[in-house]
C-alpha cells in the first residue's frame, strides 16, 4: 500500500515544524510538498498528486472554499488548521442518496423541482 500523500499549505514556520514533527514517524504518512500561499493550492495539489492537504486558516474569517478542488479531485481531503493550532476541519467532497418513496408521474415532477431548487439555491 502507497503512503498517503501530504501536502502542507500556507502554514506559519512553527507550525509546519510540529505538523512535520508530528507526521515522520509515521512510514504510511509521506510529506511531498511544503508551500507557501503563492500560487495556486490547485496547481500545487496536481503537481505532488496530494491525497491530503493539510492549510491553515488566514485570519478570524470563516476559511476558504476548497468547492473547485474537492470537485475536481473527488477523493482529496482537506484539513483547515485555525484557531492557532488549537482546532480543525475537515473538507470533503461527499456522495449521498436520498430515498424517494414510491414513484408516480406527479411525484417524479416534484422530485425534479425539488432537486433543481436545491441546485440553485447552493448557487446563490
Amino acid at each position: 500500500m502507497r503512503p498517503i500523500r501530504i501536502l502542507l499549505w500556507g502554514m506559519p514556520t512553527i507550525l509546519l515544524n510540529i505538523i512535520t514533527d508530528t507526521i515522520a514517524p509515521h512510514p504510511d504518512l509521506d510529506i511531498v510538498g511544503k508551500r507557501g500561499r503563492s500560487g495556486r493550492l490547485l496547481d500545487a495539489a496536481e503537481q505532488t498528486h496530494a491525497d491530503v492537504i493539510i492549510v491553515t486558516r488566514q485570519g478570524s474569517g470563516s476559511g476558504e472554499d476548497y468547492d473547485e478542488i474537492l470537485h475536481r479531485h473527488a477523493r482529496l481531503k482537506v484539513i483547515e488548521i485555525f484557531d492557532d493550532g488549537r482546532r480543525g476541519l475537515l473538507h470533503e467532497l461527499q456522495s449521498h442518496r436520498i430515498p424517494l418513496g414510491e414513484m408516480s408521474p406527479p411525484r417524479l415532477v416534484d422530485v425534479i423541482r425539488d432537486a433543481a431548487s436545491s441546485i440553485a439555491g447552493a448557487k446563490s
